[in-house]
Parts: C-alpha cells; sequence; structure tokens
C-alpha cells in the first residue's frame, strides 16, 4: 500500500508541477519544488538510501503511466517531482539542467549524492549541464554526466 500512496503523491505533484510552471513560472517552481522539508540525511549512506531513490522512481514511473496527457518534453516537471519527493524524505536531491547545441534541445534531470537519476534512462548523458544546487557541471559521454557514478530506476 505504502507504493500506491507514494505514486499516488507522484501523480498529484506531476499535475501541479505542470501546472505551476504555467503560472508560476521556473524560478518560483523550482524554489518551491527544492524547499527542503525533512533533515538532511547523509547521501547513500545505507542500503536503505538506495532503496527509498528508487522507491520513488518507480512511483514516478507508475504516475507518467497515469497521465492523460504527457509529452517528449515533460522532463522538467518529472525532474521536479523527483526533487521535491526526495528532499520531503531527506535525501539530498537536486535539479541537473542539460542542453546540446546542434541540434538544440535540453533535457532535466535529479542528482542524488552525486548520483544521476534520469526517467528515461540515460538520456542525460549525451547533454552538456549543470546541477542547479551546487553548480557542478556535466560534460556528455562521462559516465553519469562526469560524476562518477550512476543510479537509474529499475
Amino acid at each position: 500500500m505504502r507504493e500506491i500512496g507514494c505514486a499516488i503523491t507522484a501523480w498529484v505533484l506531476l499535475h501541479w508541477m505542470r501546472f505551476s510552471l504555467i503560472v508560476l513560472g521556473f524560478e518560483r517552481t523550482m524554489r518551491r519544488a527544492t524547499a527542503r522539508r525533512a533533515p538532511a540525511r547523509q547521501p547513500f549512506s545505507t542500503g536503505s538510501d538506495v532503496e527509498l531513490v528508487q522507491r520513488v522512481a518507480r512511483s514516478i514511473e507508475r504516475a507518467k503511466r497515469w497521465q492523460l496527457r504527457l509529452t517528449a518534453d515533460d522532463c522538467l516537471p518529472v525532474a521536479l517531482v523527483g526533487v521535491s519527493m526526495l528532499r520531503r524524505l531527506g535525501a539530498q536531491a537536486d535539479l541537473a539542467l542539460g542542453m546540446t547545441r546542434y541540434p538544440f534541445a535540453a533535457h532535466a534531470w535529479v542528482v542524488v549524492g552525486g548520483l544521476a537519476i534520469d526517467f528515461p534512462r540515460d538520456k542525460y548523458s549525451r547533454f552538456y549541464g549543470v546541477n542547479m544546487g551546487t553548480g557542478a557541471q556535466y560534460v556528455p559521454g562521462c559516465p553519469a554526466g562526469g560524476l562518477g557514478g550512476l543510479q537509474s530506476p529499475p
């Protein structure tokens, strides 16, 4: 039952993030999504931290299947939901944004404890990017966007 509750939370947050991005704009939406609501944990100190990230990732994937309208450009609201849910649970999650020059494309993903979490898997690895929380830069082609590790949803 806990997985269903987490998926319902993700579904509601996905709708809210889309609405908020349109009405409030990116800056205010990001500020609200990244507000820490629980004490921060040490990143990946135990197996339960990895399980927490995987549970949130599964919930977001399930919520995406329930969406009425989902397009390829929905990576920003999905990443904001991931950051919001993980921060509410105490994980050190940050939003990362990246782009390519030619052909132009942009993408958003979540970084937790220096590890990239992407929906869909590994799409982020072709983008030049920046971690909005720490300012770390990403280079395409490097493992985990230049961070040295990857934790993808199952």
